[in-house]
């Protein structure tokens, strides 16, 4: 039997559940507006360089470097929020290395230019792409991946060395691209951020040459553009190889 009491009983337990149900209701909308907030200032805040990349040495040990201007339409497409273009020449051989690098300071989906993609997109033939590692004076192992490129119709070789730093530490071509999906850094204090350090030079016949003469510059920027990050982890490791970072004499 239904009482009086037993009917205003159930209508105070309703109460306060309802009562319950809008304090959760008012808590999660605040926690999602919260969130949204800190959403939105981790996807439109810049990390920026410690320093700007155009401050990067001229001269960089035998090396001497020159500003190379980009192309506007290049610079329009890359949406990177700082680069650098600059060719650097040793007067001891008279050999010529072409450095870019492009920095992305904010959480996105597009990563900016890749060797693989933009050589490729300009009518140059990918023969050849391999994963490997090259130590610097510093002894901080760093991995890189070399590519090797033909132009049909200028007969031309050109030979690539790539490398990647992802929130302050290096890592391989098949890390970067895992980043690609980045999440945003809701309630940390370092932001996201991403650079991309890549080194031409004209092929001559021989690869390995050619190839220890880009492992051989790189000893000389890595310090310096490790110098213009916002932030960087400790020491990563790494295998040594043939590539060790030396040119010949």
């Amino acid at each position: 039997m239904v009482t009086a009491m037993g009917c205003m009983e159930r209508v105070s337990d309703l109460r306060v559940a309802v009562g319950l149900v809008l304090v959760l209701a008012v808590g999660l909308g605040l926690m999602n507006r919260l969130v949204a907030a800190r959403v939105s200032v981790a996807v439109d805040q810049v990390t920026p360089t410690l320093r700007p990349l155009a401050d990067m040495p001229m001269h960089v040990g035998t090396w001497r470097g020159e500003d190379i201007p980009l192309d506007r339409h290049m610079v329009k497409i890359a949406r990177e929020d700082d680069c650098l273009s600059r060719m650097y020449v040793d007067p001891r051989h008279g050999r010529a290395v072409w450095l870019y690098i492009g920095y992305i300071g904010r959480v996105r989906s597009w990563l900016g230019h890749r060797p693989d993609a933009c050589y490729v997109s300009q009518g140059w033939e990918l023969r050849s792409q391999r994963e490997t590692h090259v130590r610097p004076a510093s002894g901080r192992a760093v991995p890189a991946t070399l590519y090797e490129f033909a132009h049909p119709s200028r007969g031309a070789v050109e030979r690539v060395l790539a490398i990647y730093i992802v929130n302050g530490a290096f890592c391989d071509d098949r890390s970067y691209l895992k980043y690609n999906r980045r999440h945003p850094n809701l309630f940390g204090s370092m932001g996201a951020f991403l650079a991309r350090i890549q080194i031409a030079t004209a092929g001559t016949r021989s690869a390995e040459d050619d190839y220890r003469l880009l492992a051989g510059f790189v000893s000389e920027i890595v310090e310096p553009v490790v110098a213009c990050m916002p932030y960087f982890e400790s020491p990563g490791t790494g295998t040594d190889d043939h590539l060790a970072a030396r040119t010949e004499q």
